[in-house]
Parts: structure tokens; C-alpha cells; sequence
């Protein structure tokens, strides 16, 4: 029942899910490669998520709502794509805990709309407040935004969903026909996958399937979710159990949204984070003044200990975790980056060696996400080294030392924002190419930023949807900090 003259819980926990879930017949002829295919492995993760949830201890100091957006496909047909809104209650009789479903509708690409993810953070703001928001988001992560859908043909416009009540709502399917979901093993990246070796993508070129057409949750679109869904206009944590998150498009897109934000700067797998100890540490904890970075912590200082508990130690040695604080981060960081920025292209201009040496540092650098083009490279780490490079050039006349002290303040500007960490001891485990981080052991500290190893490509899928000016889900940072001309300054000649 909504909220009106009782006490107002502290906390609002909502798990905001996208689930493919993917069966075939034996009659298909087209049945992907079980080798390149993590469609069980998704139904397990998603089947356990469930489970967990349900093993919360329900507690007066929080209301917890999941919206649940399923996507049934039964020989790469959509059968069905429903979202459900659901509230964690206790049941008396069954003395077991029970999911409440509150509102169900059908509108395709649900989650992938800030417009109707907002509808939804309002109507559980006015029906069941509370002081504070913890949201969880679940699913695959694609560096630049989440729940990556692939789509067909271009769907009829699609009603726009209300909400008026806590009672069930049922939105009709204005779109006539099934969608027909193509290339279904070029999906998503390889993050649920039970065996450490299985992680790295078995298709090389996934983001640049000829003809890619997909609709996602860009980060500049949660962002919007957040600012105007929720009436505060942020929240206090943000947990992703979405891949190659923890990076600089993501932190600045929601940078006024989100205050702590938990997520990985490369894979990430079931059984994930623990959900259960982190929700029963806010129920149990009623009189502590337990805030977003608290929160933060419990999420990573409990994963690794989750992953042992399953069997999976060897999984967790692959993750790179963080809990970053995003308070003052344009101060913090971007001002700082855009000063960078500005005097590498100064360094260019003035010195023909330095473009060299930068791309050189970068042709040996580990890149999160490179399998799928987003050529994600740690900022700190690729400083690191190219100060190295460029003070050790001996062709390099021009003065270098705003370059080291711009890589040293921004070096302890980024540990400062760091309030909990969980690292593996083999996140470079998918580079063949031995890059120096690994030879040396260097660890990366959840900054990285699209860097590819050549000229941008203007044809290449991951740069026409999310890195130019006009693309459909185009990363804020890129025009905010001039990220493409300095690009191209760097491979001129």
C-alpha cells in the first residue's frame, strides 16, 4: 500500500532489470553456436537475481521495487515484452516473502526510453516515498549506455505510458507483428559466462555488424531518467551490474544524478554483487547514518566474498570494481582534463615527436571493451606511461613539465574519488598482446575514455552511435571536453 500518514521509510531500493530471455525449438535451422552463446547462462543469472531478492529480510526502513522489463524470444522471435513494477512485501499467511505486482505493461524497447523509466521513478516517488534512492541497474553494460537491444525494422510510435495509481495497469502493444531479433550471438558482450576463459568476446567485430541497428539506455539518457524522474533529481548510489560502466563517459553524464556509483571499468559476472547483505545492512542499520558512500562500500567490500561463496573465485580475478564519488567531479577532474587536453595539442604543435609518442603509448596500452570497439583505455594509466615516453624521448625539446604535473594532480585527483575498490588479479586476461599495464602489474583506477588505435573511422558503428556530434546516443563528455579534434590531432600524420 502506498505511503500517506505512516512513517516514511529512509530508503527507496529499486532494481531497474532487462532480461532477454531466449529459447529455441529443435526445428531451428539457425540455433546459434552453443560455444558463442550466453543465453542460459542469462536466464541463470536473471533466475538468481530473483531468487535473491526474495531472500531479503523485509524491513520498515525501505520500500523495494523492482521494475522488471522481460523479453521473451523463442527462435530469434519476440514472443512477448512485458515490464513489471513490483514491491517486496512480506506475506502473513505464507509467511514467506512475495513479490506485489503493482503496475504491468507492454511497450516495447521500455527500458531503453528515458521518457517511460521516468513515468515509472515518479509514480514510485508519489506512491511509496522515502528519504533516500539506491538504484540498481542489471544487465549487460556497452560502455556508453545499458540494455542494448537489437531491433529489426523500425517499430510503429508506440503510446506513452501513465501511471495514475498503485493499481494494475495494463498498456496495450500498438505495434502490429513480431520484431525479429537478428545476429542473436553478436548481442552482448561475453559477461555472464561461467568459466574465467569464456569472458573475451567470441565475435571480434560484434558493434560493427554491417547494418547494426539498436536501441540502448545511453548514459545521457539515464541521466535524464534520474534528474527528472526522481524529485529530488538524483540519487544516492547507483550499483551497475553492467559491463565496462565504470568509465569517464559514464561519471560525467551523471555527474549531477548520482553521488556514488559502483560499477565495473570491464566485465562483470554472475552471481555479481551481494545483494542480500547490502539490502539487509540497510534494513538492520535503522539509527546509523548510512548514506550513499556506505552504501558504496558494503557493494564492493562484499563482492568478492559473494564470488567465493558461489564457487567462482576465479571469475572475480577478472573484475575491476569501484565505488567512485561523482560530487564535484567536473571541478575535480574535467577542468583538469580539458587543461590536458590543451596543452598536449600545444605540445603537438610545437614539437613534431610528441603525436608520435602518444600513439605510441596508446598502441600499448590494455583497452576495455576492445572485442567490441569501445577501445575504452585508462586515463591514469595512459598518462602514467606517456609522461614516461615523452621525458625519456630524447627528441622531445620542448618543456614537460606541466605535462608531469598535469598527470600527477590528475593521478591523486582520481584515488581521492575512490572510496572502495574490489580488483582480480587477471583484468587483463583477454589481451593477447601483453600491454604494459600488464607486464608491469600496473592496476587501473575506473577512468577510462574512448581511445581507439587509429583515425577515427566515421563508418565505424560505435563512433556514428555514440561519439559524433549528431549520432543517437551520443557521449556528453566527448563535445564537453573537445575529445575528437584532439583525437585527430593525434593521428594527423
Amino acid at each position: 500500500m502506498p505511503y500517506h500518514d505512516e512513517v516514511v521509510p529512509k530508503w527507496n531500493i529499486i532494481f531497474l532489470i532487462y532480461a532477454e530471455l531466449v529459447d529455441f525449438t529443435t526445428t531451428v535451422v539457425n540455433k546459434p553456436n552453443p560455444d558463442e552463446d550466453n543465453d542460459d547462462d542469462v536466464k541463470a543469472a536473471f533466475n538468481q537475481l530473483e531468487s535473491d531478492i526474495l531472500k531479503v529480510t523485509v524491513s520498515d526502513n525501505f520500500n523495494l521495487v523492482t521494475i522488471k522489463n522481460v523479453v521473451k524470444i523463442v527462435d530469434n522471435i519476440v514472443i512477448s515484452d512485458t515490464t513489471y513494477v513490483s514491491l517486496l512485501v512480506f506475506d502473513d499467511i505464507e509467511k514467506k516473502n512475495r513479490q506485489e505486482t503493482l503496475n504491468e505493461f507492454s511497450i516495447e524497447n521500455f527500458d531503453q526510453k528515458s521518457e517511460d523509466i521516468k513515468v515509472v521513478f515518479r509514480y514510485i516517488d508519489e506512491n511509496y516515498p522515502a528519504d533516500k534512492t539506491l538504484l540498481i541497474t542489471w544487465d549487460h553494460g556497452s560502455g556508453f549506455g545499458i540494455f542494448k537491444k537489437f531491433l529489426s525494422d523500425k517499430l510503429e510510435q508506440e503510446k506513452k505510458l501513465s501511471l495514475t495509481s498503485k493499481k494494475y495497469v495494463h498498456v496495450k502493444n500498438v505495434s502490429n507483428g513480431l520484431a525479429v531479433v537478428k545476429n542473436r550471438k553478436l548481442v552482448r558482450q561475453a559477461s555472464f559466462f561461467k568459466s574465467a576463459n569464456s569472458f573475451a568476446a567470441t565475435a571480434s567485430n560484434a558493434e560493427n555488424t554491417a547494418g547494426a541497428n539498436f536501441d540502448i539506455l545511453s548514459d545521457d539518457k539515464l541521466a535524464d531518467a534520474i534528474t527528472n524522474g526522481f524529485k529530488s533529481g538524483y540519487v544516492e548510489a547507483l550499483i551497475m551490474f553492467n559491463c565496462d560502466m565504470q568509465n569517464m563517459h559514464t561519471c560525467y553524464a551523471l555527474r549531477n544524478c548520482v553521488k556514488y556509483l559502483v560499477a565495473p571499468e570491464g566485465v562483470i559476472a554472475a552471481p555479481g554483487y551481494d545483494y542480500v547483505s547490502i539490502i539487509d545492512f540497510i534494513g538492520k542499520n535503522k539509527d546509523l547514518a548510512i548514506d550513499g558512500a556506505t552504501i558504496a562500500v558494503q557493494a564492493v567490500n562484499t563482492l568478492k566474498q559473494n564470488f567465493t561463496d558461489n564457487n567462482a573465485d576465479s571469475i572475480f580475478e577478472n573484475i575491476a570494481l569501484f565505488a567512485v564519488c561523482l560530487i564535484g567531479y567536473e571541478e575535480k577532474i574535467i577542468k583538469h582534463v580539458r587543461l590536458l587536453i590543451v596543452r598536449l595539442k600545444e605540445m603537438m604543435r610545437a614539437d613534431p615527436s610528441v603525436a608520435p609518442d602518444i600513439r605510441n603509448t596508446r598502441g600499448k596500452s590494455y583497452t576495455f571493451g576492445h572485442n567490441l570497439h569501445y577501445y575504452l583505455v585508462d586515463l591514469n594509466n595512459f598518462l602514467i606511461k606517456l609522461v614516461k615516453t615523452i621525458n625519456g624521448d630524447l627528441k622531445v625539446k620542448i618543456d614537460k613539465t606541466q605535462l608531469s604535473n598535469l598527470q600527477e594532480y590528475l593521478q591523486v585527483a582520481y584515488s581521492s574519488l575512490i572510496v572502495a575498490q574490489a580488483v582480480g588479479n587477471n583484468i587483463y586476461f583477454d589481451d593477447l598482446s601483453n600491454p604494459w599495464e600488464k607486464a608491469t602489474g600496473t592496476l587501473p583506477k575506473g577512468v577510462s575514455i574512448y581511445f581507439p588505435p587509429t583515425a577515427i573511422d566515421q563508418n565505424d558503428i560505435v563512433v556514428k552511435k555514440f561519439l559524433l556530434p549528431n549520432a543517437p546516443f551520443s557521449s556528453s563528455l566527448v563535445a564537453s571536453i573537445g575529445w575528437l579534434d584532439f583525437l585527430s590531432d593525434v593521428y594527423k600524420s
